[in-house]
């Protein structure tokens, strides 16, 4: 894919664009599925160690790999978590609009796969049956705030939001 001098680039991009995040491992597909596995894993092991009973045995915190894991579970806990903690550059398929370089750079409250304290812009509007249309079309609804040289960040389209709060 040929890219757009700068002065025809829009100023916002679709996350949808032919973009590879990791060339070497299948793209953004790929990535998402690894994220996603990651996210699952240091999610599921969130909700044990918050539903873990006084004196039960064993005791998990948050961002650990559940217990009774298999082998092969375990190292796919833990390659998540790398992936999930790896800052990327453009040179591994960051960009060309991001929020952060990681995963981890957000998702770390009270460990890794946790919340985050970070602001994040969410756009869209109401479609007129009154359900949500989040703008997929336009790259809804996370707005990237960051970019990668030669590219500029996500703006909020002039289609959305119906109101602002």
């Amino acid at each position: 894919m040929q890219v757009p001098p700068v002065e025809d680039r829009p100023t916002w991009r679709p996350y949808s664009l032919p973009y590879k995040c990791a060339p070497h491992e299948g793209g953004v597909p790929a990535m998402r599925a690894r994220v996603g596995l990651a996210t699952i894993l240091l999610g599921s092991s969130a909700l044990l160690a918050a539903t873990s009973v006084a004196g039960s045995s064993p005791r998990t915190s948050f961002g650990d790999a559940l217990p009774g894991l298999s082998a092969a579970e375990l190292a796919l806990f833990e390659d998540g978590k790398e992936e999930f903690e790896e800052a990327e550059t453009p040179e591994d398929g960051l960009g060309p609009v991001f929020n952060e370089a990681s995963c981890v750079a957000c998702h770390n409250v009270p460990a890794v796969g946790g919340g985050s304290g970070r602001l994040e812009t969410r756009f869209g509007r109401t479609a007129p049956d009154g359900s949500f249309d989040p703008l997929t079309e336009l790259g809804g609804s996370l707005l990237q705030d960051n970019a990668i040289l030669g590219f500029d960040p996500e703006v909020v389209p002039p289609e959305g939001p119906t109101s602002r709060g």
